[in-house]
């Protein structure tokens, strides 16, 4: 029988998330080992658009997102592309959410305004605003390359000693008299005195093996590429608010999301309640609902052509924000998941804090105690809705 592994604490998850929290964990010391059923990004962490936003209600959202910026600059400086975070409206409604609590983003340090047709057409050349009210632009924000991050996260946590285990599927947490005992996987065990859950959509599985439930369910995304369109290179991340079409450069080319379509064809831009999970294909329907309002938004989307098109999971929880922190009912046991599509942005940020806690019994990089899980227990959440 082999012996297990053993190691100050056991990641699970080898996405942006938990990479983030090994290295941050090394930085600090700590023998941290990390394991992952695929390989690094092989789940969500991969697969996103990349957006970066300070545009949030809550004044922690953008905290994180605050404090996840330098860590990323130091890793990967050519991965950030601050050129704006555009949401545009087509309705009154539209147009009062948007100006909703402007003030409020603007109180706790968000550059961020209201912009009209005017403005929207000098932002993205060419696009049709005949039928725009106006939007609302977050001029330190934009979009990144969550992969190149990754990337640079995995070599930097590597390089400073942590254990990035490749192939090896977690199936069991292993507790014993209200302590984490052990981490099963596939090729062998590692015993640990503290394991961090960051698997993602999976979370919810992987902690139910020790008994633990979380509110955590996946939701798919569906992303495609199609270009060239060279002269929108420069152009913001761009997100309609009554469709939830999504669309920024990559390169010359462009990347769009597109929201998900319910059987009977009405548009879903979020999910309204937990569901089983859709299988990770994408919707020849959301295609073409996708070309047909792409080529009403800009001239030089009529007749898309799609090269490629994926899907991937959000991590949903019941008020779209995440779950970090300690799990009270097993000493030693941590998540960090459910980020409802904001992994990326503020990934950088929780890896610190994750160390801070794990070491130092406090985390200091921004105070994370509204993200317990104890909030779904007691029914105390205080977060705003905030999916796209």
């Amino acid at each position: 029988m082999t012996s297990p592994v053993r190691a100050d604490v056991c990641i699970i998850g080898a996405g942006l998330v938990g990479c983030a929290s090994a290295y941050q964990l090394a930085k600090r010391g700590a023998d941290v080992i990390v394991l992952e059923r695929g390989w690094p990004g092989a789940g969500s962490s991969s697969g996103g658009m990349g957006g970066f936003r300070q545009q949030f209600a809550d004044a922690v959202d953008a905290e994180l997102v605050r404090a996840s910026l330098p860590i990323i600059r130091e890793l990967a400086p050519e991965a950030l592309a601050p050129r704006g975070y555009l949401f545009v409206a087509e309705t009154e409604a539209g147009m009062r959410e948007l100006a909703d609590g402007i003030e409020g983003m603007r109180a706790f340090g968000v550059r961020v305004r209201m912009v009209d047709q005017r403005d929207i057409a000098e932002l993205i050349p060419g696009i049709v605003t005949a039928d725009l009210l106006g939007g609302r632009i977050g001029d330190d924000d934009g979009w990144g390359d969550p992969r190149l991050v990754l990337e640079r996260t995995v070599a930097a946590a590597r390089e400073l000693g942590a254990r990035i285990v490749e192939r090896q599927n977690v199936t069991a947490i292993r507790a014993r008299d209200g302590h984490v005992r052990e981490v099963e996987s596939t090729g062998f065990s590692v015993v640990a005195a503290s394991v961090l859950v960051a698997c993602g959509a999976w979370t919810a599985d992987v902690l139910a093996t020790c008994g633990v439930e979380v509110p955590i369910w996946p939701y798919r995304r569906q992303i495609a590429r199609a270009g060239p369109f060279p002269a929108l290179r420069q152009i913001p991340m761009t997100i309609e608010c009554e469709s939830g079409l999504h669309f920024r450069p990559r390169g010359d080319d462009q990347l769009f999301s597109m929201p998900n379509l319910t059987r009977d064809g009405a548009l879903e831009k979020a999910p309204t309640s937990r569901g089983p999970a859709a299988p990770l294909i994408v919707d020849p329907r959301a295609l073409s609902w996708t070309r047909q309002k792409a080529a009403a938004r800009h001239p030089d989307f009529a007749a898309l052509r799609f090269a490629e098109s994926w899907a991937c999971y959000y991590e949903m929880t019941p008020d779209d924000h995440p779950i970090i922190g300690a799990v009270p009912e097993v000493e030693g046991l941590f998540v960090a998941a459910g980020f409802s599509g904001h992994g990326f942005m503020q990934s950088a940020a929780v890896g610190a804090c994750v160390a801070e806690l794990l070491t130092d019994g406090v985390s200091r990089t921004v105070d994370i105690g509204d993200f317990s899980i104890e909030r779904f227990r007691g029914a105390r959440s205080t977060f705003s809705p905030s999916v796209l």
